[in-house]
């Protein structure tokens, strides 16, 4: 019979909640974390490095069982953040956050299943490592779940740095690599400066828009839009950024960050509760890849250190992670799937039928388009979006079914910050989060500054060169029509940054928004 290996809540494991793994005085060092830590140590950590770079902590290996390489296939600095000479283009810089020449996101429809083989075969690796070590047999990667969600008190109370990411040392006194204590490396610290712990800003766990998505495209999109993105821009800012260097603000950078990896269980646990009752594309597009520009090198990966022995997998060969096929060590599960229906940001919309909107009083089919780029920096940005009557597809009623914000074309030049977007709502501010019913959802700019093959990820001939994000705001335009706050000629997108800017850095790395727009279905 296969090996199924279960993957454990960090939170559970470091607070001794799971039974294979006890800790003997609780919150502290559980087999599973101790062997990551020392696992990582083995695979080339440097420790009480003052600078930035991350070679200067994970020194540069060709070795596939060391950090560096391993880190370095999503993303690494050394060629300005694009594609590395051959041979090295085989091995590394494969991340999904790239578009072609035009803007078109080629690797979006891959962004779940080539997170999921990269940690699979990253776990492999450290297993190989923690069986040296003498570690535990069942050990497996664990996730951080950072979605747990409390009604009564913090509302994401393991939304904190999980207590074996907090500990500078390991037992033995040598440096815990799984602590980063320079903010300007990782902007999320055990406290707060106020006193207390460090938590992501509330506004960013929440993945019930991702939920909300009944097909493959539109969740794969959606999640990485929210709750992905903003955890690697939130990580990186904590409560208030230092420079714009943290390294999982950036594609380039962020996996050398080890809360990566257990940030990406948490992701492939979302996309494991979805499938229970939705279903992956079945093409050959998808499932061998086959409209992946870059499938000769992206889907490359190692179980040991034979550099001239990759495995190839594709989408299609991981989508059962509990019943994987006999080319797969073993095979995985989750200790518990996040919580559904998934909970919802606060306002007046909060899962309810909408006071004074009756059925018989439909908005009207719209459209619209924002006219010039839109350039968000450290204050809030309010863009004008021009509306006209917009005549159904042909077989569709006079009203529409859906309607949807677009933001597209976005762009930067460095890692920019996380945005609360708003809907006719000018006023809103860094205090106003998600208490009103305006509140769109986040804009994440992580991935916006993404190269590959040397050159810029996007285009600048083409101002919708970029990552795209889609919002239903179907019943939120029904309200605002049906409380007089809906103008059918203009409507206001409002940005705000959700982090107050760095102390150390008064010019804004700018986030471009090519195109706003509005579209009914």
């Amino acid at each position: 019979m296969a090996t199924v290996l279960t993957r454990f809540d960090i939170w559970d494991l470091n607070n001794g909640l799971v039974a294979e793994f006890p800790v003997a005085s609780p919150p502290g060092w559980d087999a599973v974390s101790l062997h990551h830590a020392r696992a990582l140590q083995r695979m080339g950590h440097v420790a009480g490095v003052a600078d930035l770079e991350v070679e200067s902590t994970w020194p540069y290996s060709e070795d596939p069982t060391s950090y560096h390489f391993q880190a370095a296939m999503h993303g690494t600095p050394r060629w300005g953040g694009g594609a590395p000479p051959a041979p090295a283009d085989r091995w590394w810089v494969h991340c999904t956050h790239a578009s072609d020449a035009d803007g078109n996101p080629v690797g979006e429809p891959y962004f779940l299943p080539w997170h999921r083989a990269y940690i699979y075969w990253f776990e492999v690796i450290v297993r190989g490592h923690v069986a040296a070590l003498g570690g535990p047999e069942a050990w497996a990667l664990p996730y951080w779940n950072y979605s747990l969600h409390d009604d009564g008190g913090t509302p994401w109370p393991r939304s904190a740095l999980p207590w074996a990411f907090c500990q500078a040392n390991l037992p033995d006194g040598t440096p815990n690599p799984l602590y980063i204590g320079d903010r300007r490396k990782r902007g999320l610290q055990p406290t707060a400066a106020g006193g207390g712990p460090m938590y992501l800003q509330e506004l960013t766990p929440h993945y019930e828009t991702a939920f909300a998505r009944s097909d493959y495209e539109g969740f794969n999109a959606t999640l990485d839009g929210q709750p992905h993105g903003p955890v690697h821009v939130n990580v990186g800012t904590g409560d208030r950024p230092v420079g714009t260097r943290a390294w999982m603000r950036s594609t380039v950078t962020a996996s050398f960050d080890p809360i990566f990896w257990i940030h990406h269980a948490e992701i492939d646990r979302f996309w494991v509760a979805w499938n229970a009752t939705n279903a992956n594309p079945t093409g050959d597009d998808w499932r061998n890849a086959t409209a992946d520009p870059e499938l000769a090198t992206r889907w490359n990966f190692w179980r040991d250190a034979d550099i001239d022995a990759p495995v190839r997998t594709l989408p299609g060969d991981m989508v059962d992670p509990e019943h994987l096929g006999p080319a797969f060590p073993y095979s995985y599960r989750y200790a518990n799937l996040p919580e559904l229906p998934a909970p919802r940001p606060g306002g007046v919309l909060q899962g309810v039928a909408l006071a004074g909107i009756a059925p018989e009083d439909p908005v009207n089919p719209f459209e619209g388009e924002s006219e010039d780029t839109v350039v968000l920096g450290h204050d809030a940005v309010t863009a004008t979006v021009p509306l006209a009557p917009a005549p159904p597809a042909e077989g569709l009623a006079a009203a529409p079914s859906r309607v949807t914000l677009h933001l597209e074309g976005v762009a930067a030049d460095a890692p920019a910050a996380n945005y609360a977007v708003y809907l006719n709502h000018r006023d809103a501010d860094r205090d106003t989060g998600a208490s009103v019913p305006h509140y769109v959802g986040l804009l994440t700019s992580f991935g916006a500054e993404h190269k590959h093959g040397g050159e810029g990820h996007h285009a600048p001939h083409s101002r919708t060169a970029g990552l795209r994000y889609e919002y239903d705001v179907t019943d939120l335009v029904a309200h605002l029509d049906g409380s007089g706050e809906w103008d059918p000629a203009n409507a206001t997108v409002t940005f705000v940054p959700t982090t107050p800017p760095p102390e150390d850095d008064p010019e804004p790395p700018n986030l471009r928004v090519g195109r706003i727009a509005f579209r009914s279905t």
